[in-house]
């Protein structure tokens, strides 16, 4: 059943369903303009006759006459709105001792009803086959006291499409994670996706902070196995119950908690950048992202600029803000939540999100559906140069990767004669100067990510363009950049420096061990690798390219919201023939290497659905460095090429001279932080000493446990 309700004072119409609808129903009632309300629970959109009839359409003309119902304080006050019941967020959950009460066919009928109306995914035979096995070895297994916990099958983490555990065991104490394959041996994609929901579970469920977190991989189709890797318990069936009661012990006295609390917690995760857009521009609230809040200053950041523009608005002045950030450290984030908190007070007015990265304009816009969130700096120039932006009105600008503004030579070949004696920074500078009242122009600043031509002159042509400004203008800045701007109006605050990544989960020495890794100091690089936890951010070699696949699609399989694909130097070009085939040049356009005749396009390969052809989940394109910088997915597979080579104790990357080079080891510095769990190098035959390199500061090899040593499988624990 489905209903709709006429919200008479916003003007809106408000479709509430019983149960999650299909994907056809979602996308016809989004493509009419509606969105969804988190916390109301129903999809709304203003009024229209469109709408209207869709409303109908839908709720088969129920029409909610009923006003909504006002919560009530004991007093009689009303304290707000009542808001409808959640939807369940599992399959199955009781105390232990009532399921193994409870007799197999009717737990797998309530699991299937359950599945088909709360989860939006296939139920395939594979699943009722792997429920059943999972139920036998529970049944078999779970023998003695577990009093005091509570059992949950499939769990669905929140904002995670879908994503779940197979089975946990809670307790006022414990969360144990029962991740089930029916499987002889452990596969490496196995044990890591078992750690990936201990540290999910661990860093982002509300009511598990102050639990102890236990992971286990259970073999049902193994015996005798039991040991721990990367802080998972992995065990076969026949030890199952040892490696519980061995939690347990370490735990001390068990207590049930209230379980419903336990399911209903505020789930914390950290969203991509592209995720965090989309929810931003339809009014939806993020999750509140503990890892942007615990040990990194984007809020102290955000606070700051808005106080800036305040005072920037009511004086009537024009502030350069600069923000200075490493790799992954949310620049970005806090760009598109500046524009939108601007945007929200002021009506999707007067900000704009600016970027000279042509794929992440191109992604972005593809992903809110928009063209005015997100603008490309190249077309805003072109229409100042050619027609002086007649109708610009942005007081708010933000500029993405502001180190890479063009210089003049590539101002004159891009532009002509309109563009010569000009960098980037002085033709947008005067465009605020003879535009604007007022602005506050910010400019995001990464650290060492220049990779074209022409994008090495440095935050000096900024200070050079507002030197050349007709206005006086302000500078606002991190302590670093002060001497910049030596001489002009300078406030600097320290929390415009992001320190720390927020890329990778949990892994904030990420960038500085490709930092050291980079530069050819491989001891700090090797020192490094010890403080990135394994479990958390999973890096590895392999010189087989087809097992890197098989380990991204086992790892991921179910997950249809999660990332993986392949990323290659633009400059490696042999590793088109070994499988990783890169979007070709033909007649000055870029095509797909698949000889379709198609244009390239960068949007499908980062926003498709995970099984669409063109999706990075095909694994079928490699993307360079142009493509991805800025933008993330979760599991890069990266072609290590000949253009980086290991000479005489240090690096030796291409080019013709120290500038080409520097592009060049910048772009394998893009690389190798794209991944936001972790990250494999592909190292084709015939390049052992690179396979030396990685090993020597601690990567590992991308190879199964059975591989390494069998006999470490019938160790005990």
């Amino acid at each position: 059943m489905a209903r709709y309700k006429l919200n008479h004072s916003l003007n809106g119409i408000e479709i509430y369903f019983d149960r999650i609808p299909s994907v056809a129903i979602r996308d016809e009632i989004k493509a009419a303009g509606f969105r969804w309300n988190g916390s109301k629970k129903c999809w709304y959109a203003v009024q229209t006759e469109e709408r209207m009839n869709i409303a109908k359409k839908m709720t088969a003309g129920t029409l909610d006459h009923h006003p909504e119902k006002k919560a009530v304080d004991p007093n009689g006050a009303v304290t707000g709105m009542v808001e409808p019941p959640m939807t369940r967020k599992y399959c199955y959950a009781d105390t232990v001792a009532n399921f193994l009460g409870t007799e197999k066919t009717a737990w797998k009928k309530e699991m299937r009803s359950a599945f088909k109306e709360e989860i939006d995914l296939p139920l395939g035979q594979s699943q009722i086959d792997a429920w059943a096995d999972c139920y036998d070895v529970l049944k078999k297994e779970l023998a003695g006291d577990l009093t005091g916990f509570s059992i949950v099958f499939e769990y669905v983490l929140p904002y995670e499409s879908g994503r779940r555990p197979d089975v946990l065991l809670v307790s006022n104490e414990l969360v144990i994670i029962l991740e089930f394959k029916r499987k002889p041996v452990v596969l490496i994609e196995d044990l890591d996706q078992a750690a990936d929901y201990g540290r999910d579970i661990r860093e982002y469920h509300f009511e598990s902070r102050d639990k102890t977190v236990v992971p286990m991989l259970v073999l049902t189709r193994a015996s005798d196995v039991s040991y721990v890797d990367k802080e998972v318990r992995i065990c076969s069936s026949d030890h199952l119950l040892e490696n519980i009661n061995d939690a347990i012990s370490n735990a001390g006295v068990i207590t049930s908690c209230d379980i419903d609390q336990w399911i209903n917690s505020k789930y914390e995760p950290l969203p991509t950048m592209v995720e965090a857009a989309r929810r931003f521009w339809k009014g939806e609230e993020l999750p509140s992202i503990k890892q942007v809040h615990t040990g990194t200053n984007l809020d102290e950041a955000i606070a700051c600029l808005k106080r800036v523009a305040g005072d920037a608005e009511s004086r009537r002045k024009n502030v350069l803000a600069l923000v200075t950030g490493v790799p992954g450290a949310g620049k970005t984030f806090l760009g598109l939540q500046f524009v939108y908190d601007v945007c929200k007070a002021n009506d999707h007015q007067n900000s704009v999100f600016l970027s000279g990265n042509g794929p992440l304009v191109e992604v972005l816009q593809d992903a809110l559906k928009n063209r005015n969130f997100v603008m490309d700096v190249n077309k805003v120039v072109r229409q100042f140069i050619d027609y002086k932006a007649t109708e610009f009105n942005k007081n708010i600008m933000v500029f993405d990767e502001g180190q890479r503004a063009w210089d003049e030579p590539r101002m004159t070949k891009s532009y002509g004669i309109k563009g010569s004696g000009r960098t980037e920074p002085d033709v947008l500078i005067q465009l605020c100067d003879e535009k604007l009242e007022w602005c506050v122009f910010l400019v995001l600043v990464g650290e060492g990510q220049e990779i074209n031509t022409g994008e090495n002159g440095g935050m000096v042509q900024w200070y050079n363009a507002i030197a050349r400004s007709n206005k006086n203008w302000s500078v606002v800045c991190p302590d670093k950049l002060a001497e910049v701007f030596e001489g002009v109006d300078v406030q600097t605050y320290d929390d415009l420096d992001l320190k720390v990544s927020i890329r990778s989960h949990t892994a904030g020495e990420v960038s500085n061990f490709v930092n050291k890794f980079i530069a050819g100091e491989l001891d700090e690089a090797a020192a490094l690798v010890d403080k990135i936890p394994q479990q958390d951010f999973h890096m590895y070699y392999t010189r087989d390219l087809a097992r890197a696949k098989s380990y991204c699609r086992g790892k991921y399989d179910h997950q249809p919201e999660k990332r993986y694909g392949m990323i290659v130097s633009s400059k490696a070009i042999g590793l088109s023939r070994l499988g990783m085939p890169q979007p070709v040049w033909a007649n000055r356009a870029k095509m797909y290497p698949d000889g379709s005749g198609r244009r390239w396009q960068v949007a499908p390969w980062f926003n498709k659905e995970s099984n669409h052809p063109d999706s990075c989940c095909a694994l079928s394109v490699a993307i360079t460095e142009f493509d991805c910088q800025g933008l993330e997915i979760d599991m890069p597979i990266i072609g290590w090429g000949d253009d980086a080579k290991w000479v005489d104790g240090q690096w030796k990357f291409t080019g013709t001279d120290d500038e080409k080079v520097t592009y060049r080891n910048n772009s394998y510095r893009v690389l190798l932080t794209r991944g936001r769990e972790g990250f494999i190098v592909y190292i084709p035959q015939g390049r052992d000493d690179i396979a030396a390199i990685f090993k020597r500061v601690g990567i590992k090899e991308l190879k199964d446990q059975n591989e390494d040593s069998k006999s470490c499988c019938s160790s005990h624990s």
